[in-house]
């Protein structure tokens, strides 16, 4: 898993400018390995690309409802930074998570929120 960490990571490191790569990330199953530290990973990466990784947002979503916080948590950071109009259809599932047990968690979604301002209403 740690190569996959790695380019999760790296890919975060380009940010928008990984954008083109993010299909790749996809086609590597990123995303849904079965590592919670690489799926986090992944979301962050994703999340880092904005507006521009729109096509992955239902992907990152499906993340909202992973077993591992961290990756619940990654998955909401990653919407927040989408932007409003790409993340918001996906508003209410990271609201569900504001009741969360684990604090980081419940930090991420209430950011997300805020991201997504008026959008996320």
């Amino acid at each position: 898993p740690s190569v996959r960490i790695a380019s999760a990571m790296a890919l975060a490191q380009m940010g928008k400018a990984a954008a083109p790569f993010a299909a790749q990330a996809a086609r590597l199953k990123l995303l849904t390995d079965a590592d919670p530290q690489v799926r986090g990973a992944a979301a962050k990466a994703i999340g880092k690309m904005g507006q521009a990784a729109a096509p992955f947002t239902a992907d990152v979503a499906k993340l909202l409802k992973d077993a591992h916080p961290h990756v619940r948590s990654s998955a909401a950071k990653a919407l927040g930074q989408m932007g409003n109009k790409v993340a918001a259809p996906f508003a209410a599932q990271a609201a569900n998570l504001l009741t969360h047990a684990d604090p980081h968690v419940t930090i991420a979604a209430a950011t997300a929120l805020g991201n997504m301002g008026e959008a996320a209403a």
